[in-house]
């Protein structure tokens, strides 16, 4: 999670259709009274994504940082 002087914040995390399935990288920013801004979901078919920690940058902006595991391949 970052949090952002206006009040608002960026949660980010992992997120799976169902348990079977391969997991996407999330990412939703809300504002101070919890309303959705934005939403982001980060992978492809097939693949698995996470993310471990969102930082706010200098510029207003995040980033985030986590991994990608492709099939039949180690961790990137």
């Amino acid at each position: 999670m970052a949090m952002v002087a206006d009040g608002s914040a960026l949660l980010a995390g992992v997120y799976a259709v169902d348990g079977s399935s391969p997991s996407d990288a999330y990412a939703v920013r809300v504002d101070a009274n919890g309303d959705t801004l934005w939403t982001r979901t980060y992978g492809g078919p097939n693949t698995t994504e996470n993310v471990y920690c969102a930082r706010l940058t200098p510029d207003g902006g995040f980033i985030l940082s986590g991994y990608q595991r492709l099939p039949g391949n180690d961790y990137e």
